[in-house]
């Protein structure tokens, strides 16, 4: 009999120490590491597959066609202090079907912009000082609309704008 220092060997599928056999119970090294491999990739499917694609509640609606303004309407820029800065962004009006918010890119420049992410539809984004973010999806975009990183996603909706300096008035629509 071996005091220790004697290497395992394996004998029909055993392992051995010197004159006595041990069985190994359970599945074989091979098994666990191919079953193990297997549920890590289901686990990567499935997260990127459902995890990334929601729009944070229960019965998501999925990508949506872009919101359409069924009626333009006038905002005063006194009305929103944001406005009264180049760089400044305010939601302008409280419609929770199209939520709207507005982007001072210039002195006279403006852009009206839905506040629905071109993803799947979570709304309202979230304004931020770089611009907007779903925090859904972790889109990030330019205060100009633009996609600028996060969940991959298309730019968004915009709307025209016309702007009347004298009056301090600001059309959408």
């Amino acid at each position: 009999m071996c005091d220790g220092g004697c290497p395992l060997r394996r004998r029909n599928g055993h392992e051995t120490e010197g004159g006595t056999e041990y069985r190994v119970l359970g599945q074989s090294r091979r098994d666990f590491i191919a079953q193990s491999t297997l549920a890590a990739i289901a686990a990567v499917l499935t997260s990127s597959l459902v995890g990334a694609c929601g729009d944070g509640e229960i019965g998501g609606i999925g990508p949506t066609a872009p919101p359409v303004l069924d009626e333009g309407f006038t905002i005063r820029i006194a009305d929103f202090p944001a406005l009264q800065q180049v760089g400044g962004i305010a939601r302008v009006n409280a419609d929770a079907a199209n939520p709207i918010a507005v982007s001072r890119l210039g002195q006279s420049t403006f852009v009206a912009l839905s506040m629905i992410c071109p993803h799947a539809g979570y709304k309202p984004i979230s304004i931020t000082s770089t611009g907007f973010r779903c925090p859904n999806h972790n889109a990030l975009f330019a205060p100009d609309g633009n996609w600028t990183g996060g969940q991959r996603t298309k730019d968004l909706q915009s709307y025209p704008t016309s702007y009347n300096a004298g009056a301090g008035t600001l059309t959408i629509g």
